[in-house]
């Protein structure tokens, strides 16, 4: 059936009282918007939405506004977003500017996002009635994508780190290794990053190392151009920020050769800084994470060797 399609639902009057509801009246559209996704959320249902929303393999409840992509290439932008109303208008813009091929996937704002999608044009929005995490984000547009016939996805952050006329930079590369999971390296010291996020970035980078044995030149980079159809064969599993952590690990593990280009990053200071990512708390979180999937997995390998094909139940 695919994606459930945004519907306001507006209350009937009461006898004897006209009609009040302003179609711009913000306040209201958000109110009834919160109340249907409140209604949403209380009635999810294997049966009656996680059957409705699998034609994009979502398994939960999604809603789709918007205009689908104007497909005009292979590669599809992504770009999920979480309460980052203040810069994410703006990525839009310069991406549209790129190109038109976009998605956009809102995880559950609360901010005013909501609104400021309804605002723009030319791109198809999916949004969760409430925050899933990053990697469900991301998931839900790589789906879509696939659905939609692209092979490649590129995903960008909404902070207004990256800038999106770099996107060429990543098609280039992805055309020069059409298997690579292509990566946006950036060059932290000369953007004046923060000594603590370049310390996150280097355990980051460690971690990889020894868990892969593979050497990569930034593990936390969010501005990425995935294979899409060999992503989705890696099956990843955690939902929320440590997603793009384990795609580095599952793919290193499954020969998925690794492709790098330089980016532009910019660091704001202060208020003006919008990420969630808190990189010294977050980037031992992101290790542990991997310790753990690399135990699952090479655990997983000798249950399989050991007990041979024939011997593995599944209870």
């Amino acid at each position: 059936m695919g994606v459930q399609h945004h519907l306001l639902i507006v209350p009937e009057p009461e006898p004897g009282k006209e009609t009040a509801v302003n179609p711009f009246d913000h306040e209201k559209l958000d109110a009834y918007q919160a109340a249907i996704d409140s209604a949403l959320v209380n009635r999810l249902d294997a049966d009656l939405y996680g059957a409705s929303c699998r034609g994009v393999g979502l398994g939960h409840v999604s809603l789709k506004c918007g205009e689908a992509p104007t497909k005009t290439s292979d590669t599809c932008i992504i770009i999920p977003t979480y309460n980052n109303v203040g810069t994410l208008a703006d990525v839009i813009r310069r991406t549209l500017r790129v190109t038109s091929d976009l998605i956009i996937v809102d995880d559950g704002s609360t901010d005013g996002t909501r609104r400021t999608l309804a605002s723009m044009k030319r791109m198809e929005v999916l949004t969760h009635p409430f925050n899933r995490g990053k990697g469900e984000a991301l998931m839900t547009g790589i789906r879509r994508a696939r659905e939609l016939g692209y092979r490649r996805a590129i995903t960008l952050d909404s902070d207004n780190q990256h800038d999106p006329a770099d996107i060429r930079k990543l098609e280039e590369a992805a055309a020069r290794h059409p298997s690579s999971l292509v990566i946006g390296v950036r060059d932290m010291r000369a953007a004046g990053a923060p000594l603590r996020s370049r310390f996150g970035l280097w355990v980051s980078n460690l971690g990889v190392f020894f868990l892969c044995g593979h050497r990569v030149a930034d593990a936390q980079s969010g501005f990425r151009s995935y294979p899409i159809d060999r992503l989705l064969s890696l099956e990843p599993r955690t939902p929320r920020f440590e997603f793009e952590y384990e795609v580095l690990l599952r793919s290193s593990w499954a020969g998925v050769p690794f492709a790098y280009t330089p980016i532009a990053v910019r660091y704001p200071r202060g208020k003006d800084r919008l990420s969630h990512f808190r990189p010294l708390r977050d980037c031992f979180r992101v290790f542990y994470f991997g310790i753990r999937t690399a135990f699952s997995v090479r655990l997983q390998k000798f249950v399989s060797t050991s007990c041979g094909p024939n011997r593995t139940q599944v209870v």
